[in-house]
């Protein structure tokens, strides 16, 4: 009879609310397990669009914040507290929608359950193909973070004695921001990612290795019309780890597949040219990018 009585209770361990998992399978670091179910942070059934949401609110926020965070005969500390867990905010977000890309679904029921998935199932190409739209928006866009512009000019901590010392206290706005962007990239870029991706190809993913990397390719390198600073520097950052997933000059730690889809990357960003009129900014950007790959592929 007991055995029955716990056979019973056994057997709702695959209904949707009763979804579990803990430290030993969650996706906090680049790399690190396989199901974006489990990851701290994310708060709803669909984190991607939970996601998105809580970004396109803290942008909003931004605009707000310096009349809601500034107080008369006070310094401006608050309204650099406030910023910046706006901005951890923001950047654990979209660290929550990159781990769809790649994502696996993992049930562990037992035979026979009727109830259950599969042990492995890959996350739906629409999941996938959502999260890389949204970090396309609100991760790589060249107007990212557009609404903290007007608060840089405010953002100055509190002194007290020596507390700057040494270093200097503006804000580091481009660091800031490719900081965010290098943490995404170091989730879709990994080793054990980039693999999970092909190897899931063979059992049911639909994003396949050569379609995600045009599409990341494409939401970094934007029609050099539209590009800004913020992209520039990001789409340097993007050609060098692509240089080094390629083994170009030095050996590589991703696999065949992985290493020919980020050399015909390469290739793509080489071949494109520059629009007509385009300024010297632009120009000079151009000639580093074409500078980095032809120097990486004579080594």
């Amino acid at each position: 009879a007991e055995r029955a009585r716990l056979n019973t209770i056994l057997a709702r361990s695959s209904e949707h609310a009763l979804a579990f998992g803990n430290d030993a399978d969650d996706m906090r670091a680049p790399g690190r397990h396989i199901d974006p179910r489990v990851m701290i942070g994310d708060l709803s059934s669909n984190p991607a669009a939970y996601g998105a949401d809580r970004m396109a609110l803290i942008n909003t926020l931004f605009t707000e914040l310096k009349d809601k965070a500034t107080v008369k005969g006070e310094s401006y500390q608050q309204l650099v507290t406030s910023a910046n867990s706006l901005f951890g905010q923001y950047r654990s977000q979209a660290g929550i929608v990159s781990r769809q890309i790649g994502g696996v679904y993992v049930e562990r029921a037992v035979v026979g359950d009727q109830h259950a998935d599969k042990p492995f199932t890959p996350v739906p190409l629409e999941r996938q193909t959502q999260a890389m739209n949204i970090l396309a928006k609100y991760v790589f866009a060249p107007d990212v973070l557009t609404s903290m512009q007007p608060l840089y000019n405010y953002l100055q901590q509190q002194r007290r004695g020596f507390s700057h010392y040494g270093k200097n206290e503006d804000p580091k706005a481009h660091k800031m921001i490719l900081g965010m962007q290098k943490t995404v990239l170091a989730q879709l870029l990994h080793p054990a990612v980039m693999l999970r991706i092909s190897d899931t190809a063979l059992y049911g993913n639909e994003y396949s290795l050569t379609q995600f990397m045009d599409d990341l390719t494409a939401s970094i390198f934007v029609d050099s019309k539209e590009s800004t600073s913020i992209s520039r520097n990001l789409q340097i950052e993007y050609v060098n780890q692509l240089i080094a997933i390629a083994g170009l000059g030095k050996a590589s730690k991703h696999d065949n597949l992985a290493k020919t889809a980020a050399l015909y990357q390469l290739t793509q960003i080489a071949d494109t040219s520059v629009g007509w009129g385009a300024d010297t900014t632009t120009k000079a950007h151009k000639k580093y990018i074409d500078h980095l790959i032809a120097k990486a592929l004579e080594a």
